[in-house]
This record gives structure tokens, C-alpha cells and sequence, in this order.
């Protein structure tokens, strides 16, 4: 029995090992379908993200078009967008645009490099290196001024006021103007070339002061400054400079890449090393405020609603290993400020260097070798745009949901969702360029009509005058021929005589040469009337054959034809 019960109970064991084994099989293939399941959700979901992320590709202009204006390739067309104002300005005048795109006034010029620039709803435009800076707002033209030398830099303030500076054309010296609203010269200022070249200007919101950067390129190292200055004649009595300057701040060997008035007539400065804020209130209080330093070269700088500042940063500068570390982070990205405290207010990492920066209502576009994405101050992304073609300039218009951009021959405004991921259209990129082609083909059929139809005149009048010389050689001509001049009736010439006319005409010159009589070997005998020539056999015999040239009876004549051709 015990046998018994023990095989029973090694049965038993047995039978409770294998449904150990039963259940652990199970469990395994339990096991590795919850793991298919698993992987097919991943695949699942990673094709369901790659389907939403090309379905989300959308082409710029499927979500509406508010307007679209051509123009010309060589227009060197450029716009800005100052309140709900567009200034759009070619080579041939500026216009402005209203919502629709429709014309308002066009003020017609002549330019060739024209460079616009806007503040508060005014605008100015110089040609580069002109000598006549205009200033406009919404409604038209308020006033011009000319100068008299090429203009180098100019600046406009919200309230209409302007300042250029000139290069002036006698000696040298740089000269600065500041006018008024109404076009009135409240101050001008003279600055020696050897003390430094003013490579920037700027203009108070209330325009009571404005400041200029230099920069000094007579040492080893170039030195850069910024001078502030009163506006007007009678604040600037109360300067302790004769020149109205109330301040000045030394830079040393840092370079100026922005300087720009705030509304509370701080200004702030942007170097390649920095940014500080200086001054505001009064003249008094020009001291600085707050200061940010640069690990990174800076790519781009934009000043957005006269309240933040965005700058885009390259690569880091030549810094210790674990100072690189520390400022790795700041590479290839674009950070905003606070101009009032200098905090930060957000920090966006891009996939290579920014090389441009567009900004108001909150937000900024950043660019990116044309590819284009815009973040609102806060750091988050609204749209992203790919450029299939060249992008002059592009901007917010009214909303964050419109945008206005420039390529080569057009200006459209869109609406574009918050969101989207854009991408020019390949049938628009195929008319443009068509139209490009076609431009540039029509330019350079005009430039070869012109080239064919200057040489074509050339070659009349050459051919005028040849036809003119040649007419004079064939009367010369004529007259030697019907000159007295007798030949002896009887002399004639054998068969075996040759008259080769060798008269030559050479295209150029048209010269005309005398006919030239070429013989063979033979031996003149007397001519008998009447009677056939007798030659005698012997006198052949006897006279070795040699070359006989037969000259014409009258000798002289040729010697006649000559002296009455030089005569005539």
C-alpha cells in the first residue's frame, strides 16, 4: 500500500509538475502576445504621428488668401507694417496699402537703392548714398530734405521728427540734421572724421534728445562710444558742451549692432559682447540701469512693440572647457527680454543659427536659411513656414494669424492657423519663376535690341561714308580712263598673247590699282594687211628663246595717267 501510495503520490507530483509546466507556458505566450501587442501600438501610433505629421503639411495659401499684388523683379521692392499702415516702396515711390491691398496715394521718385525704414506709423526713405531723405505718414507726404553729401545712416521717431548725417562733400567731416515734424532744422552738428564716424542714430519718442554711435578706427583695435545729445537750440544752451551733448558712454572695443530709444527715453544698446539699458526720465538720470552679458556671438537683433527684445545667437566664443559647457545651452538660439528689467522671458532652440528676426504684436518670425518659424514673447510656437523661393521680407500683419511676405515679384497677405506647418506651393514657385524667366528674357532681348540697333547705325554710317569714298575713286576713275591719251591703232597681239585684268578692289580701303599685262615666251614679228603672218624659221633657229615683254608703243603714257591722278 505504501508503494502504492507513494507512486500515487509520485503521481500526484508528476501530474502537479506538469501543470507547473502547462501554466508556465502559458504564462509565456500570454507573455509575448502582450508584448506584440505592445510593439503593434508602437508601430501603430509611430505611423498614426508620421500620417498626422504629412497630413499637417499644408501649401502657403490653402487657408486663404486676403491679397496678392505683382510687381517687377527689379522693382527692389520692400515693405513694413507701422500700426494697420503698409508702406509698400519700390525704385519707382512708395504707396501705402489698405487692408485689401488697394492703393491709398502713390508719391512717385526715381531711386536706385531705396531703404525704408518706419516708427509709429512714419516712414522715411532715402536712396542709399542720395543726398534727399522724405518723410510720409498714413495720409501722404509731410516734408524732404536734402543734404549736401551722400547720405550714410537716418533714423524717425513716432512722432514724425528725423535726423540724418551726411558725409559732407568738401572736407569730409560728417554732418547730422535734426528736423521737426513740420520739416523745421532744430539742430545740426558737425563731427570731425579723425574723432570717429557716426555709424548709427537715433531719436527720443518725445524728441527731446537723440544719440549717435561712433566708431574710431585710427588704432590697432577700433573703439566704438555713444554720445547724447539735445534736440532742440534752447535745451542745448544748458549743456555743459557746446554742442548740446549731455552724455556719453564709452564702449571700448565692442561693436554697436542696435541702439534704439525706449518710450520712457531709455535706450537700449546691443553690442557683440552685451546689451545694457541706459538712462530715462531726464537727462540727469543717463546712467546704466541694467546690463546682460554674451557667451555667443549674436546673429540678429528686433526690437518688438517698443517693449521687448529679441536677439539670436550663433555659436559660443572662444571660452574655457567648462565655461563652454555651462554656455553650450545658448548656442543657435533666440532669447527675449524685458526692456524695463532685463529679465528673460523665454529661451527657443533653433537647428541652426538665426540670420534674421521679425517681431511686433508679442511675437517674433525667426529665419533660418528660409526656413521661417514664429513664437509669440513667451516662447511658444505658432506656425512654421518653408520658403521655396527667396523671401524679402516677411511680417505679422494686424493678428498672429496674418502674415504678410515679400518675395521677389510678389507681396500676398495670408491667414495662416496657429499650428500649421506651411509650405510654398510648387505650381506658384513654377508661375513665378516662369514669370521671372520671361522678365529676364524680355530685359535682355531690349538690352541685345538695343546693342543690334547701335551697331546697326554704326555700320550705316560706315557704309554711308565707304560708299561716299568709293563713288569719289570711281569718278577718279573714270576721268583717267576718258583721258586724251592714243594708243597706235596697228599694234595688236598675237594668240598666244594673254591680257589679264588683275584691277583689285580691297573692301576697307577700295583702293583702286592699274591693270597689269602678263605675256607668255614669244617673238614679235611684223604684222602684214591682208596677208598671213610669215615667221622666219631660221631667225627662231638662231635666237635662243628668252622672255620678251611687249610694252606699249607709247611709253609715256602710263607716267601721264599717274601725274593726272595726282593732280585730280
Amino acid at each position: 500500500m505504501a508503494t502504492e501510495i507513494k507512486n500515487e503520490n509520485n503521481d500526484t507530483v508528476k501530474e502537479d509538475k506538469n501543470t507547473t509546466l502547462v501554466n508556465t507556458n502559458k504564462k509565456r505566450k500570454n507573455g509575448n502576445f502582450i508584448y506584440v501587442i505592445i510593439i503593434a501600438v508602437i508601430v501603430v501610433s509611430a505611423l498614426v504621428y508620421v500620417a498626422f505629421k504629412v497630413k499637417s503639411i499644408s501649401e502657403l495659401g490653402s487657408e486663404g488668401i486676403v491679397f496678392s499684388n505683382d510687381y517687377s523683379v527689379s522693382s527692389k521692392t520692400d515693405f513694413s507694417v507701422s500700426k494697420d499702415t503698409i508702406f509698400f516702396c519700390t525704385k519707382d515711390g512708395l504707396s501705402v496699402l489698405d487692408k485689401q491691398g488697394n492703393v491709398s496715394w502713390t508719391d512717385t521718385f526715381s531711386l536706385n537703392s531705396p531703404v525704408l525704414l518706419t516708427d509709429g506709423g512714419f516712414a522715411g526713405v532715402a536712396d542709399e548714398n542720395g543726398h534727399t531723405l522724405s518723410v510720409y505718414n498714413s495720409s501722404g507726404k509731410l516734408y524732404s530734405c536734402s543734404t549736401d553729401g551722400a547720405i550714410t545712416t537716418f533714423a524717425v521717431n513716432p512722432k514724425g521728427y528725423s535726423g540724418v548725417i551726411y558725409q559732407n562733400n568738401t572736407d569730409s567731416d560728417y554732418i547730422l540734421d535734426i528736423y521737426s515734424a513740420s520739416g523745421e532744422l532744430l539742430t545740426q552738428g558737425r563731427y570731425i572724421i579723425e574723432d570717429g564716424i557716426p555709424t548709427c542714430i537715433d531719436i527720443s519718442d518725445d524728441g527731446k534728445y537723440f544719440a549717435v554711435g561712433f566708431i574710431n578706427i585710427k588704432n590697432l583695435k577700433p573703439t566704438s562710444g555713444i554720445s547724447f545729445f539735445y534736440s532742440d537750440k534752447d535745451s542745448a544752451k544748458l549743456a555743459d558742451n557746446s554742442d548740446g551733448m549731455f552724455s556719453a558712454l564709452n564702449l571700448d572695443t565692442n561693436i554697436i549692432a542696435s541702439m534704439r530709444f525706449m518710450p520712457d527715453n531709455s535706450c537700449i544698446v546691443v553690442t557683440d559682447n552685451y546689451m545694457l539699458n541706459i538712462g530715462g526720465g531726464n537727462a540727469k538720470t543717463y546712467v546704466e540701469n541694467w546690463r546682460v552679458d554674451f557667451s555667443s556671438y549674436i546673429t540678429a537683433a528686433k526690437i518688438i512693440d517698443n517693449e521687448y527684445i529679441a536677439l539670436a545667437f550663433g555659436t559660443s566664443k572662444q571660452l574655457t572647457s567648462e565655461e563652454k559647457e555651462e554656455e553650450k545651452e545658448k548656442e543657435n538660439t533666440v532669447y527675449c527680454y524685458n526692456y524695463r528689467n532685463g529679465k528673460q522671458t523665454c529661451a527657443v532652440t533653433l537647428s541652426a543659427p538665426a540670420n534674421e528676426l521679425h517681431g511686433s504684436l508679442e511675437a517674433f518670425i525667426v529665419g533660418c536659411d528660409n526656413n521661417y518659424e514664429a513664437y509669440d514673447i513667451r516662447g511658444k510656437k505658432l506656425w512654421s513656414y518653408s520658403a521655396l523661393q527667396p523671401v524679402n521680407n516677411i511680417s505679422f500683419y494686424n493678428k498672429l494669424t496674418k502674415v504678410i511676405i515679400a518675395t521677389t515679384n510678389k507681396l500676398t497677405l495670408y491667414n495662416i492657423k496657429n499650428g500649421s506647418n506651411l509650405i510654398d506651393s510648387v505650381s506658384e514657385i513654377k508661375t513665378n519663376k516662369q514669370e521671372d524667366n520671361t522678365e529676364t528674357q524680355s530685359s535682355d532681348t531690349e538690352k541685345n535690341t538695343e546693342e543690334i540697333t547701335e551697331e546697326t547705325t554704326q555700320k550705316k554710317e560706315k557704309t554711308t561714308s565707304e560708299g561716299e569714298q568709293t563713288d569719289s575713286e570711281e569718278q577718279l576713275s573714270d576721268d583717267t580712263q576718258n583721258e586724251d591719251v592714243q594708243y597706235d591703232e596697228e599694234v595688236q597681239y598675237t594668240d598666244n598673247e594673254q591680257y589679264v585684268d588683275d584691277t583689285q578692289y580691297n573692301d576697307e580701303s577700295q583702293n583702286y590699282e592699274e591693270p597689269s599685262y602678263q605675256q607668255e615666251e614669244i617673238i614679235q614679228e611684223p604684222i602684214v594687211q591682208d596677208a598671213p603672218v610669215q615667221e622666219d624659221d631660221s631667225s627662231v633657229e638662231e635666237t635662243p628663246q628668252q622672255e620678251v615683254i611687249v610694252e606699249p608703243l607709247v611709253d609715256e603714257a602710263p607716267a601721264a595717267d599717274a601725274e593726272n591722278s595726282e593732280q585730280q
